[in-house]
């Protein structure tokens, strides 16, 4: 019975490591995959807004719950470059 043992545990191994391997293969491949597609794709150029605020009232408080400035207005649009 001892001498079937050995072999188990080496056949174990074997498939411990295959499997290890496997994985770590898997989420290499995943990584540049993932990688090439960020840095293959074209930044387009934006001129359009991403957002705005119509009516707006912005008010900065100092640590002790003071108003320290207050911005109002009547529309606020941000575009990607600023």
């Amino acid at each position: 019975m001892s001498a079937t043992r050995p072999g188990n545990r080496l056949r174990l191994l074997t498939i411990l490591t295959f499997c290890t391997g496997l994985a770590l293969g898997s989420f290499w491949l995943l990584e540049v995959m993932r990688k090439g597609a960020v840095d293959n794709t074209p930044l387009a150029k934006r001129t359009d807004p991403d957002y705005f605020v119509e009516k707006f009232n912005f008010v900065r408080m100092s640590k002790t719950g003071e108003a320290r400035y207050n911005i109002s207005g009547s529309k606020l649009t941000h575009f990607p470059k600023d």
